[in-house]
């Protein structure tokens, strides 16, 4: 299980996002991704 915060979250939204960054995160299964509603809430009201 990985717990994705806030900043890796922002990181995935960007348009020019680190290339070797989502390389790493595409790399693990979409099952093991998991976030909390603090984090989405905080995505929302930054958005």
């Amino acid at each position: 299980m990985v717990l994705l915060d806030t900043n890796i979250l922002s990181e995935l939204v960007k348009k020019k996002s680190n290339p070797n960054f989502l390389s790493r995160v595409s790399s693990l299964p979409a099952r093991h991704l998991y976030t909390s509603m603090v984090c989405l809430m905080e995505l929302r009201y930054k958005l």
